[in-house]
């Protein structure tokens, strides 16, 4: 996580840019399913904090920030159900109610895009109404 940090700073200063910041994360990501793999065969699985449910809203094919967002909420414990890129507001619901998910994060990168975050949001607390449950939602982008 620290080399992570670093990466950031760099990339916020100009002293990385946007390829290297992409390479780091997959990177991350790697060596997080490497060390995960590890524990769960010598059986020292970290137990889950809970499950969150992320996607990137319909629409939106840009994925870096909640590929990176995953990773850190995985190496903190967390299971993460990534429902990838250009995600309709419907698959999010299905999948929160299906798996009674307390925390939703939606990332849109395009302005043109950021209104199927408020479809997104509207369309859960409706359906979440419907059967008396709420959870959180985080966004960014």
């Amino acid at each position: 996580m620290p080399a992570l940090d670093i990466v950031g700073k760099d990339f916020e200063i100009g002293k990385k840019f946007l390829p290297q910041l992409l390479l780091s994360a997959d990177t991350v990501s790697n060596s997080f399913a490497v060390i995960k793999a590890f524990l769960e065969a010598s059986g020292n699985a970290q137990e889950s904090k809970g499950s969150i449910v992320i996607c990137t809203v319909f629409g939106d094919i840009h994925d870096i920030g909640k590929n990176i967002v995953k990773a850190m909420l995985e190496n903190y414990g967390y299971t993460v159900i990534d429902l990838g890129k250009n995600v309709p507001a419907e698959k999010v619901v299905e999948t929160v109610l299906e798996k009674d998910i307390q925390l939703v994060g939606l990332s849109a990168l395009m302005t043109t895009t950021v209104a199927n975050m408020e479809t997104t949001i509207k369309l859960l607390r409706e359906e979440l109404g419907k059967v008396g449950k709420n959870c959180k939602i985080m966004v960014g982008g």
